[in-house]
């Protein structure tokens, strides 16, 4: 399922085509398939002030797909929390084969909007799908160069950001980074990791300039380790989500007055 789409141009367009499909399809459920957004919820009342509120936004990886027992590494974070001595919750918006255009499109929806209002941390995953979308061969769209879509990615990722950080001003926000799910043979492992980076270095560019805002890279999580993925061999199964927890985790602070003098 993994071919070679970060190869030289003369391989052509549909080698290229292909490999996204199978680099990113670990990203979205129903293999990219949009699903529709759940019914619209009543606004959440305001927490009491010693409960953390992590607000989840993003596709299916944020959803919890692969461990959703757990509730996904959103719900393990607010255990880590619990365990730690906070009082945290989740709501979780995110929404399987959303592409970032639809998660911009959620946040601006008033009832996730008061959300991300009362959230003490913000966690975002998006981008995968955009990929997936834009060379999955379909009966009436053709593949299209994968390139094209990064000026389209960059420029909604930044509005999520924008987007989030005037909903709320001292929540962190913390979008989380892509992954390689797949095996690659060792003559094409330069090309893939440089490909991945790539996309990657889209995710932290987006944080850029909006104090509290970072970007968390998970690649090196799942690289050579199939046994942190899901029984689909494309989501993170539950040790996977685990470390994706942990590792936002690390990047949190401990004290209140984190905005305090503080920026990027």
């Amino acid at each position: 399922m993994l071919l070679p789409w970060y190869a030289p141009a003369a391989l052509g367009l549909a080698s290229a085509g292909l490999l996204a499909v199978g680099l990113f399809l670990g990203l979205t459920d129903r293999f990219g398939e949009r699903v529709a957004p759940p019914p619209a919820q009543a606004a959440a009342p305001a927490p009491r002030a010693e409960v953390y509120r992590i607000v989840a936004l993003g596709d299916s990886i944020t959803a919890g797909t692969g461990d959703a027992r757990a509730g996904g590494y959103p719900g393990r974070l607010a255990r880590m929390l619990r365990e730690r001595g906070r009082q945290a919750e989740v709501v979780n918006r995110a929404v399987p084969g959303a592409e970032t255009g639809e998660v911009l499109e959620h946040l601006a929806a008033p009832d996730v909007r008061a959300e991300v209002a009362t959230a003490s941390l913000v966690v975002v995953t998006a981008a995968g799908n955009d990929l997936t979308h834009a060379v999955r061969p379909t009966p009436d769209r053709d593949p299209i160069d994968p390139e094209r879509v990064i000026p389209r990615v960059r420029a909604n990722l930044r509005a999520i950001v924008a987007g989030v950080r005037a909903a709320n001003q001292r929540a962190p926000i913390r979008l989380v980074g892509l992954y390689n799910p797949f095996p690659v043979a060792p003559e094409e492992e330069p090309a893939a990791r440089a490909q991945l980076a790539a996309w990657n270095a889209v995710i932290d560019e987006a944080t850029r300039g909006t104090p509290g805002a970072l970007a968390v890279p998970i690649a090196d999580l799942f690289y050579d380790r199939p046994d942190r993925l899901a029984a689909d061999h494309y989501h993170p199964g539950p040790r996977g989500h685990e470390l994706i927890a942990e590792r936002v985790l690390e990047t949190l602070p401990e004290g209140d007055d984190y905005f305090e003098g503080r920026s990027r």
